[in-house]
Parts: structure tokens; sequence; C-alpha cells
């Protein structure tokens, strides 16, 4: 019997014809296409909390990283998308990649939307000095931080400040966003065992997990957390671990494996995010077999858009990965890439930070960092 009376049918049937605001692609089961199985799975989750066995946050929608409840609120987006099938136009139509900056010989990374100024803060790792450079315009950039120690990834927090995974010193460092340059610079953690930070993501509970990859042995290098000032170690199984982002509801946490002595392991994996922080056991996540028109560099950085949906920058370009781990296009690069960030004042420009170039490329859908 279904678990709703002819009464909520009836109040189902009101919501169809209501307009709601959707917090995301609610494409619950993974097909593409939002109908009657979605409607089943929401109907088997219904008033269950996080504390309750039947839990199932990929049905908590409501919001973009839910209210802890499945309820009038998750079914109204639901019904909000009802019979529509998943968009293909990630890519705005027409769009091309657009270099908005290049410097022959430097390395760029890091890319990082500050929506406070509405500018592209990237780093600038070589050659000397390292720096972290803002996007002021097309061609024109500001140093706005000099002789950082190697600055690698970078992120912002949720207080708004900029993050960075400062490899030289072993820290990961926090910095105001001042208008000519960082203000107030405080250091968040070091980097245990000797081993040097690559990149980071925080969650809204105030975790940051990053990654610590080492170029040159196998030992020493791993996936990292830290919560309420301790650093723990919550992976170690990854061959140099690089690029991080948790899913928009902060229950998966996707890492890139970039493996230079073993192409054969150059792929994404996804985690379970356990309440205390810690991760369960993971699974490939995504490894393309099929290279047509890419070519193999090391998975690096990656970013999320508003349905959910992975970019994965490496493997000769940039990958666009479902939820569920199928991809839905590709953006060849001629040139490494390195790590992205959706920007611009619609929040629908993807910057993509590569060799010597930065790139941008206009999206039909908004970033969901």
């Amino acid at each position: 019997m279904s678990p709703f009376s002819p009464l909520v049918c009836g109040f189902i049937i009101c919501l169809l014809l209501i307009s709601a605001t959707s917090a995301g692609w609610p494409d619950l089961n993974g097909d593409w296409s939002v109908n009657f199985a979605d409607f089943a799975k929401l109907a088997n989750a219904w008033y269950e909390t996080m504390d309750r066995p039947g839990w199932d946050p990929l049905c908590d929608i409501s919001s973009t990283h839910g209210d802890g409840i499945i309820d009038e609120l998750d079914l109204q987006v639901l019904c909000d998308s009802w019979l529509a099938d998943l968009p293909t136009d990630l890519i705005a139509p027409g769009a091309t990649l657009q270099v908005v900056y290049s410097h022959t010989g430097d390395f760029f990374e890091g890319a990082t939307w500050d929506p406070s100024t509405n500018k592209l803060y990237f780093t600038k790792m070589t050659p000397s000095p390292s720096q972290i450079l803002r996007l002021d315009a097309p061609s024109t950039v500001y140093v706005w931080m000099n002789n950082v120690p190697l600055a690698n990834g970078m992120f912002l927090s949720i207080d708004g400040r900029l993050l960075t995974a400062d490899q030289n010193i072993r820290q990961i460092r926090s910095h105001e966003i001042g208008p000519s340059g960082a203000l107030n610079t405080t250091i968040v953690c070091t980097a245990p065992y000797n081993e040097k930070p690559n990149d980071l993501c925080q969650l809204s509970n105030g975790n940051i997990y990053f990654t610590c990859p080492n170029w040159s042995s196998s030992t020493y290098q791993g996936t990292y957390l830290l919560k309420d000032g301790i650093i723990t170690r919550v992976n170690n199984g990854l061959n140099q671990p690089n690029g991080i982002i948790a899913s928009l509801d902060e229950t998966k946490l996707y890492l890139a494996e970039s493996s230079t002595y073993d192409t054969s392991k150059m792929r994404w994996w996804v985690f379970p995010i356990n309440p205390d922080g810690t991760l369960g056991a993971g699974s490939i996540f995504f490894q393309p077999t099929d290279l047509t028109g890419m070519r193999y560099a090391d998975p690096d950085g990656m970013t999320i858009d508003e349905r959910g949906n992975l970019y994965l920058t490496g493997m000769g370009g940039v990958w666009i990965v479902s939820p569920a781990g199928v991809e839905l296009a590709r953006i060849p690069i001629a040139q490494q890439a390195n790590n992205m960030s959706f920007g611009g004042l619609e929040y629908k420009t993807l910057y993509i930070a590569c060799k010597d170039k930065l790139y941008s490329l206009d999206m039909a859908v908004h970033g969901g960092e």
C-alpha cells in the first residue's frame, strides 16, 4: 500500500502546479530523469530524520545542505522538476574556451572565486617568486600576495577567507581578502610527518580536508581531516592523493589519485563521510578508458556544479561527470589542466588554471561550491 494517503496524493497534484525554488537537480536514483522512481525513493524516506534507520541523505534536497528531515519541502523540490529529463546543455550554447590570462613559463594552480570582491584568485607556483594573483580583467592581473611559500591549492573558507595549501612551509594558512593584499594571515595547521599540503576543501561545519601527496616515493602521504584543532589521517591508501572536494550534501568526499608511477591507477575516488568526519570505505568514482581527443596527465583539482556534477581536471583537459560517475562531457585542453573554479557575477563562468594559461568557459549551469 502506498505510504501516502489519497489526501496527500491530492497535495502532490497541487504541488505539481507550484513553481518551487530548487536546491539542485532532484534525480534521486541516478537515471537522469525525475519520475515515479524518484518519488518512490522519497516516499520510502518520508518523515525520516538523520537519527533514524530509514534516513536517506539523497532525499534531503530542500536546501543546499539539507534541513535534516524528509518532508513536504523536499517533495516540493521534486515536483518542481517533475517529468523533466536531465538537461544536457552544461556548456552555454556556442561557448568556447577563452584565454583570459597567459604568461609563458609560469605554472598556474588554485583557481578560487571570491564573491565579495567578484574576483578570481589563482596561484603562480613557478618560477620564483611564488605568488597569488588576482584577475582584474582579461589579460590583467594584480599580484595580490608576493613571495608566498609555494602556495598550491586554495579554497574559500566558510567565513569568506582564502585558505591556502603552502607546500614549502607545510602549512594550511588563512588570509583575510583585502583590496590590495592579504590581511591578518593566520596558521590553521601544520601538516604531520613532514608532509606537504597540496589541495583542500572545507565543509559547512568547519571541518577541513587536505591532501598530501609524495611525488618522490609512496611513503608518508595521505588525506587528512582537521577537526577542532586535531589532525587525523583519514586515508593513506591512494598513491599521490591530489584534488579534493565534497558533494553538495557533504556526505561524500571525492579525491583524485595522481599515480605518476602507475598510469593504470590515474583515477578519481569517492568516500562516504562518517558523522565524526572520518571516511568510510571508498570506491573508484571515475576512470576513463576512452581518451579520444584527450591524453594522459595527472588527475588534479576539481569543482562541482549546482546539480552535483563533478568537474575533474587531468588526462587531457576537464571531464564533467554525473554524481553517478557517468561521463557527461569532456573539454579537451592542449596543455595540462591543474585546477578550476566557477565564478563570474552569475556564477556561471568556469575558470580553468593550466600550465601557463588561465581559461574561461561560459556555462549553462551555476557553480555549486
